[in-house]
C-alpha cells in the first residue's frame, strides 16, 4: 500500500494525521477505545456520580439526554489536546503464523476442533489453517 493511499475510510485523513472530529475511527488516548463512544470524557470532566444519578448511569440527566454542553465539550477538547490525540495509524491484520498481511477471512466449521486452543483467537490465513489442519490429523 503506498502512502498516498493510506486514508481513513471514515473521515479521509491521511495516515499520521488527526482524524476529523467525530470520526468513528478515532481512538481515545486514555482508554484506547473508540473516542466517540467511550466514557472517558465523563470521567475526566468529573461528571459521574452513581449515588446521585443511579438511573442515568451516574450522569446528570441533562448530560445523559443531550450530551456535553458547549463549555464541557471545549474543556474535553482541551484535555484531549493536553494528553495528545492519537493520529490515524494503519495496523494491518496479519496471519499469526506466516505474517501475511490482510489475509482473506473465511469460515471454518471445524475451527475449534482443528486449531489448538492457544491460537484459536488469532488470525490465520487459509493456507496456514489448511497446513495446521493437516498436521492435527496425523
Amino acid at each position: 500500500m503506498m502512502d498516498k493511499d493510506k486514508k481513513c475510510h471514515d473521515c479521509g485523513c491521511m495516515e499520521g494525521e488527526r482524524h476529523v472530529p467525530g470520526c468513528d475511527m478515532e481512538r481515545c488516548p486514555f482508554c484506547g477505545g473508540q473516542l466517540i463512544s467511550c466514557d472517558c470524557c465523563y470521567d475526566k470532566l468529573d461528571l459521574i456520580d452513581g449515588g446521585k444519578y443511579p438511573d442515568t448511569g451516574g450522569l446528570p440527566p441533562e448530560i445523559y439526554n443531550d450530551g456535553l454542553s458547549n463549555t464541557q465539550q471545549i474543556e474535553w477538547e482541551k484535555i484531549l489536546n493536553e494528553r495528545g490525540v492519537i493520529p490515524y495509524i494503519i495496523i494491518p491484520n496479519a496471519c499469526a503464523r506466516c505474517g501475511e498481511q490482510w489475509p482473506v477471512f473465511f469460515n471454518a466449521d471445524d475451527w475449534k476442533e482443528v486449531i489448538p486452543k492457544n491460537i484459536q483467537n488469532e488470525i490465520l490465513c487459509y493456507k496456514c489453517y489448511k497446513k495446521i489442519k493437516g498436521w492435527m490429523k496425523k
